[in-house]
């Protein structure tokens, strides 16, 4: 029987690849990005070594969850991928949102995605009070 082995990962969006060409050298530089990805290295760092994640156990990965999470489940066998997922508030997201959708379409494992604990009540403003069978009327 192997044990199975956690790792923890963080993807990092340069603002490069998030604003337009010509919009690049207004908001960031190649310094201020190396900053902010050691900046988000030590934040994730700290903040799973508060739950008992070893630092050599987290990895930031540079790209966008639905290019990075697919390739990095390939190259390490994962069978299973626990992603966090974010409801904004957009009814045709309250399932599942638009990243993990789209991990989910080309990862080639299992994937458990994890709500915030406050998913339950956006959900439940939204509900309807009956079906939608009862608005139906008989021909």
């Amino acid at each position: 029987m192997s044990l199975a082995r956690l790792s923890a990962i963080h993807c990092f969006v340069p603002i490069t690849e998030i604003v337009g060409f010509e919009s690049r050298t207004r908001f960031t530089s190649p310094e201020m990005e190396a900053e902010r990805e050691q900046m988000s290295k030590t934040a994730i760092v700290d903040l799973l070594g508060k739950q008992g994640i070893e630092p050599d156990a987290v990895r930031v990965l540079r790209g966008t969850p639905s290019a990075i999470l697919p390739r990095f489940v390939a190259d390490e066998a994962v069978d299973l991928l626990v992603m966090g997922a974010l409801s904004r508030g957009r009814i045709a997201e309250l399932i599942i949102g638009t990243t993990a959708a789209d991990v989910l379409d080309s990862a080639e494992c299992d994937l458990l995605v994890v709500k915030p604990p406050e998913f339950s009540g956006i959900v439940a403003e939204h509900l309807r009070p009956e079906p939608l069978t009862a608005r139906c009327h008989p021909i």
